[in-house]
C-alpha cells in the first residue's frame, strides 16, 4: 500500500524495542533509522545489539535518548557516552516527564493533553532537529 502514496516527505514506523520479525521486515523498507534510547546501561546493550544487527546499507541518523534525568548522574553520564560514540547524531533528550505517560492513558498526544508540557517542549525540539537536518 505503501506504493500508492504519493505525497509524503517522511513514513515513520514505530516499531517495539527488540529485533522480531515486525522489526526485521519493517528494516526492509527503512533507509535510515532513528533509536530511541533510555537512559539505562541496559539500553546502551540494546543499542549495540541493533547497531550489530542492521542491514548493510542503514544508516543511524538520529539517537533520541529518551527519559533523560537531568537530576542524575547516570543519566548525564549515558548521554555523554552517547554523544561520543554517536559524535553528531544525538538529538537533545526528551526528559522525564509524568504528562508523557499519562496522555496515553487518554488516548490523546502529548499536545492534545498538555501541549505547555516539558514532554511536549521536548518533542517539538526533536521535531525541529529532525526537519533541520
Amino acid at each position: 500500500k505503501l506504493t500508492s502514496v504519493k505525497n509524503y516527505d517522511f513514513i515513520f514506523l514505530d516499531c517495539p524495542p527488540s529485533m522480531s520479525i515486525l522489526n526485521l521486515n519493517a528494516l526492509e523498507y527503512a533507509k535510515e533509522v532513528f533509536l530511541p534510547v533510555s537512559m539505562d546501561y541496559l539500553s546502551l546493550r540494546g543499542v549495540q545489539q541493533v547497531v550489530e544487527s542492521l542491514p548493510e546499507g542503514i544508516e543511524i541518523s538520529k539517537i533520541v535518548p529518551c527519559f533523560y534525568d537531568q537530576r542524575t548522574r547516570k543519566s548525564k553520564e549515558i548521554l555523554e557516552d552517547l554523544q561520543e560514540f554517536f559524535k553528531g547524531k544525538v538529538t537533545s533528550p526528551i526528559r522525564v516527564n509524568v504528562r508523557l505517560s499519562e496522555c496515553s492513558s487518554y488516548h490523546q498526544t502529548i499536545f492534545e493533553y498538555d501541549p505547555h508540557s516539558r514532554g511536549a517542549c521536548d518533542y517539538q525540539q526533536l521535531a525541529k532537529e529532525i526537519m533541520s537536518g
